[in-house]
């Protein structure tokens, strides 16, 4: 497989992987040693990317050349509490002002709600 080709698939296998946002990532080949280059959001996407690189038919070697870039503390929290996956019921309970209370009650109570405390 030349090169070219080489680096087109590997490309389109970092495109399709839902973990890993290929954005910024480069793909360069040389006699099927691929290198991957840029910066990625965290260590589990760097791992990531080079294990889809490596699942590429043809590619013999990676160079994982890739940056973890880290967010600032106050960023990562941001993001953190945007991926954290949010209850789908209520848990009756919950202490005034806690997390619990202001989830999507799907319970049948009618004095159930997102800020109500049954």
């Amino acid at each position: 497989m030349i090169d070219k080709d080489l680096k087109q698939h590997v490309e389109n296998a970092l495109e399709w992987e839902p973990s890993v946002d290929a954005k910024d990532i480069g793909v360069s080949a040389d006699q099927g040693v691929v290198t991957l280059r840029g910066t990625v959001p965290s260590c589990s996407d760097k791992l990531v990317a080079e294990r889809v690189a490596l699942r590429v038919y043809g590619v013999k070697a990676v160079a994982n050349d890739l940056t973890v870039h880290v967010a600032s503390a106050y960023r990562r929290g941001e993001l953190v509490a945007e991926k954290r996956p949010q209850p789908l019921v209520h848990v009756h309970g919950g202490a005034a002002g806690s997390a619990i209370e202001e989830r999507i009650c799907l319970c049948p109570d009618p004095r159930c709600g997102p800020s109500s405390s049954v």
